[in-house]
């Protein structure tokens, strides 16, 4: 099983559409058109119509250090946290989230030119190596270290960057969907 994390461009009337009869949580602002409440488990939702980007390995938890190399954020005020907007299926074990990045992070990365792309990827690395090195178990602490060195962030950033700028210039902001893949 796998964690995958989608980002993709949306209004929240789109995301209300979209994620019908999901049991909504306590996020920052649920779409107006979808306020339904369902007892059923809900399917996945078909995200094929949404400018999207997969980014394995980028999730809340890494979003919070991206967000403090940016400068978005007071990480010590708790500023950082991401709160699901919806919970999915509302019933049983819990396998569907749906984040919405906060505009002012989205309009950040997408004002970024080249130069600041590179200095803010080179930063979240840092603080993602730092993270990952207070990892206790040494085999997962080694084998991630491995795989998401310094160009893996940059990557990772430069790809966000254009989803950002293209949710800003059409009035759309950025959502995370993560759900479980067996």
């Amino acid at each position: 099983m796998s964690v995958v994390t989608e980002y993709f461009v949306a209004s929240d009337d789109e995301v209300g559409a979209t994620f019908a009869g999901w049991q909504w949580g306590n996020g920052s602002i649920p779409p107006p058109s979808a306020t339904a409440r369902t007892e059923q488990p809900v399917e996945t939702p078909n995200l094929s119509r949404f400018a999207r980007v997969t980014l394995p390995g980028v999730s809340p938890t890494e979003l919070v250090t991206l967000r403090e190399a940016v400068g978005d954020v007071d990480v010590e005020a708790g500023e950082h946290l991401l709160r699901p907007l919806v919970l999915a299926p509302p019933v049983g074990k819990r396998t569907q989230w749906l984040h919405r990045l906060p505009d002012g992070f989205v309009h950040a990365l997408s004002a970024m030119d080249v130069n600041e792309l590179a200095s803010v990827g080179t930063r979240w690395a840092e603080l993602e190596r730092a993270r990952l090195t207070e990892i206790e178990d040494i085999a997962v602490r080694t084998s991630r270290l491995a795989h998401h060195r310094e160009r893996f962030w940059q990557d990772m950033l430069s790809e966000l960057a254009v989803l950002a700028d293209f949710a800003v210039h059409r009035n759309r902001t950025i959502f995370l969907y993560i759900h479980l893949q067996t």
